[in-house]
């Protein structure tokens, strides 16, 4: 018994090669014009917190991949105290709390 295929004309032929592997690109991000202006103090800091443990004066908080203990400093904010779901923080007499969800 002999199998025929025949071909569809109806049918589009696919553009490109359906068993190659696929080409991953590198994504750049560009930099804004004020980004690249700023001196190195007045670049705005923006940490990411993505995890808390509270252990009373040994709490801890990761920010940016770094874990910063009480007391301790990331970009000029020292870390006054962590909470279960965030953490607060200070420079300047600013502060500035950082959430968990944000």
């Amino acid at each position: 018994m002999a199998l025929v295929a025949i071909a569809d004309e109806r049918v589009p032929m696919p553009r490109h090669d359906p068993f190659a592997q696929p080409v991953l690109k590198k994504l750049r991000l560009k930099k804004t014009h004020s980004e690249n202006t700023l001196p190195e103090s007045e670049k705005p800091w923006l940490p990411v917190l993505t995890s808390t443990l509270r252990a009373g004066s040994n709490s801890m908080a990761i920010v940016g991949g770094r874990v910063i203990k009480i007391g301790q400093q990331v970009e000029g904010y020292r870390l006054l105290e962590v909470g279960e779901q965030d953490a607060l923080f200070e420079k300047d007499g600013n502060k500035i709390r950082l959430r968990l969800d944000d």
